[in-house]
């Protein structure tokens, strides 16, 4: 996104705001360009849409904020990073007349401040540069969160109990989990054939199943991991998947030990007529998931590492820090049950494709 032209440049003084614009075919709002010490803080901030400000960063460390809603009214809403660089500083300043443009000295900072704390760490890969978007890319990416369920933060037990599940399964273990988002459903071939377009990238093979909301297979992890940077999100944690499919419970599968219901949730070896069925026929999990067991296998961020759950941290767990392979979950349609349980573990090599292996996105809260 380039940044707006200026029509009114007002001189300022050498800290805080140094550029105050009427927004062009507007009765609301202002336009602020903002430079702060060290090149630290925020760039500028634009209006967007629904009457909204929308916050464009350039920040020296990960911390930030990327969207802040107008208030009702037209107020203006100033944001400067304080020195030692620990949370947002929101100034808001009074009321004005869009008839007539104000001053630099309009802008008291001392007139309301509020101070908020510092916003929880993101991920830096997730947050690399994407390529430039088209207007109806980026109208997709921002309806992205009612397409997904906020999986709640707290704890779960990872893993089979004791004779149970395979032995890269054990120990089982509790683990806490930050809140986050998931995709509802798998990334189809309508969704990820727009990324190859928009980035030059060569698409994925079909099988001769066709492609629409067939979910997208036939893709690398670094396809999967590619896809959901430029999407805005990122690929889950093997944890976060985990805790996402159990969608709170602690048995076998999310819907209790039988496996006699999968038909009613998953497409696999029983059901699938031996190849990809359209995502989101069969049942969700208790979170609101589908096809988060059968259908494909969904490529997750971490390298798989056989007894990794005997060394694994207590919060979070981001897997190993190298490996042969990256971790697979959930099953497919061209297997049976046994792979279908919460707890089961997939891995393949990074570089491999397969006409069973797909992905979903996540996104920090």
């Amino acid at each position: 996104m380039g940044k707006p032209q200026l029509q009114t440049q007002i001189p300022a003084p050498s800290s805080g705001l140094k550029t105050l614009q009427k927004l062009p075919s507007s009765q609301s709002g202002l336009t602020f360009i903002e430079e702060m010490p060290g090149g630290k803080g925020l760039e500028f901030i634009q209006q967007g849409a629904n009457s909204g400000l929308k916050v464009v960063q350039e920040v020296s460390a990960s911390s930030g904020v990327q969207m802040i809603p107008l208030p009702s009214g037209s107020n203006i809403i100033v944001l400067q990073m304080p020195a030692n660089s620990q949370g947002i500083k929101v100034i808001q300043l009074p009321s004005f007349s869009s008839a007539s443009s104000p001053s630099a000295s309009s802008a008291n900072p001392d007139d309301v401040v509020k101070e908020t704390p510092s916003p929880e760490p993101v991920d830096k890969e997730a947050n690399k540069p994407m390529p430039a978007e088209t207007p109806d890319q980026k109208k997709d990416k921002d309806t992205d969160l009612s397409q997904m369920a906020l999986i709640p933060a707290g704890d779960f037990m990872m893993g089979s109990p004791s004779g149970k599940g395979n032995s890269d399964e054990h120990p089982q273990h509790k683990v806490w989990v930050s809140a986050f988002y998931m995709d509802k459903y798998l990334v189809t071939f309508d969704q990820y054939d727009k990324f190859c377009e928009a980035t030059g990238r060569d698409p994925a093979q079909d099988n001769g199943w066709g492609r629409g909301k067939n979910p997208v297979i036939n893709i690398k992890w670094g396809d999967a991991d590619a896809y959901c940077r430029w999407a805005g999100k990122r690929l889950p944690t093997e944890a976060e998947w985990e805790k996402a499919a159990r969608g709170g419970t602690d048995t076998s599968y999310f819907f209790g030990e039988d496996p006699g219901q999968l038909k009613d949730y998953a497409w696999y070896a029983d059901n699938s007529n031996d190849r990809v069925q359209p995502v989101g026929q069969k049942k969700p999990n208790p979170y609101g998931l589908y096809d988060i067991v059968g259908n494909v296998w969904e490529w997750v961020n971490d390298y798989y590492g056989q007894s990794y759950y005997d060394e694994s941290p207590a919060q979070n767990p981001p897997g190993p820090a190298g490996g042969e392979y990256r971790v697979l979950r959930g099953g497919s349609w061209n297997i049976n049950a046994d792979y279908l349980e919460s707890a089961h573990r997939g891995m393949d090599e990074p570089d491999h494709q397969d006409t069973s292996d797909g992905c979903r996105c996540a996104k920090s809260r």
